[in-house]
């Protein structure tokens, strides 16, 4: 039920996922509020997840629809995704879940996980930077076009936390050397 290669060309651009991610590393303050024993149902959430349905539709010429129903490991919550590929190359993913009346703790995190060659070490960005931030610290970090390496875009805190965020991304584009790559857009922000 899972995307597990993206290939254009004889060019391998997603090797595994996306897949749904329910958990982020804790940090100091989570610690603190017992976060990683309190929500410890979302970290393996989604990799004990069973597949109940796949289907697949044609709507129109040059797109296809495919939908995956999933239930999430021993919470047996579902969760749903969504592809719609365009013979453009074009892909609109999604996520959608729904905990119904089950008592859980608070989601860590909802997003995808997928994994992308190395090569594609470049990264440009159009939303707040250059430098890190966050919800909650963002306003000196203004909206615009930034270009990285990939290497750079996290910080060696002494202690881990929160690292190499930045907010209100619109769009951001991975790319290799040679400026292979590939584009990835919010609806309407990652």
């Amino acid at each position: 039920g899972m995307m597990i290669s993206l290939e254009f060309n004889g060019k391998q651009f997603i090797t595994r996922g996306p897949e749904p991610n329910f958990w982020r590393a804790p940090i100091d303050n989570d610690f603190g509020n017992r976060m990683p024993k309190r929500c410890e149902v979302w970290k393996d959430a989604s990799a004990a997840r069973v597949v109940k349905s796949f289907k697949v539709a044609r709507p129109a010429m040059g797109e296809v629809h495919v939908t995956v129903d999933f239930l999430l490991g021993n919470t047996k919550i579902p969760y749903r995704s969504t592809y719609v590929i365009y013979g453009t190359g074009d892909i609109i993913i999604s996520g959608e879940i729904d905990p119904g009346t089950a008592e859980l703790p608070e989601m860590p995190r909802f997003g995808m996980n997928l994994r992308i060659p190395a090569e594609f070490s470049r990264v440009k960005w159009y939303g707040r930077g250059p430098f890190e931030n966050y919800w909650d610290r963002h306003t000196a970090a203004f909206v615009g076009i930034y270009e990285s390496k990939a290497d750079d875009l996290g910080f060696p805190y002494l202690r881990p936390q929160e690292n190499g965020t930045r907010t209100d991304i619109r769009w951001m584009s991975l790319t290799n050397e040679d400026g292979i790559g590939m584009m990835i857009a919010g609806l309407p922000l990652i």
